[in-house]
């Protein structure tokens, strides 16, 4: 399985998944998930009585999913709109601020400093034309 999806500059291609339908295949009696997921999200499997397999993502493959993931909840959030799905969004955000080098911190003062720039969106404007 390649991970070609991310180019040089970090830019993202296209989605590895439909993420508007789960991503399982059935094999007997083993459901095949292939995708990112929670750190406790084994743990729990196995009490649940399943021997779940995993494999730790990094580099390339990491940031594919990390934004395959956040398709994944932005998708599930606007079928939903359950503020659990929001979370599920922001930390998945702050995980991808990780992986291209910054803290959740200065994700936040960015947030703050392009509010303060431009805007942000409380006024909930709508640019028609320009």
């Amino acid at each position: 399985m390649g991970f070609s999806r991310i180019t040089p500059t970090g830019l993202y291609n296209k989605p590895v998944f439909d993420t508007l339908t789960p991503v399982l295949f059935i094999l007997g009696e083993t459901v095949k998930y292939n995708k990112l997921v929670r750190d406790r999200i084994p743990d729990i499997a196995r009490a649940d009585g399943n021997n779940p397999i995993t494999h730790i993502a990094g580099g390339d493959e990491l940031r594919a999913r990390l934004v395959d993931k956040l398709y994944e909840e932005v998708g599930e959030f606007v079928r939903n709109w359950d503020i659990k799905e929001l979370a599920d969004i922001v930390e998945v955000a702050r995980k991808l601020s990780e992986v291209i080098g910054f803290s959740p911190e200065q994700l936040e003062f960015e947030r703050q400093k392009k509010a303060q720039e431009k805007g942000d969106f409380s006024r909930c404007i709508v640019l028609d034309e320009a």
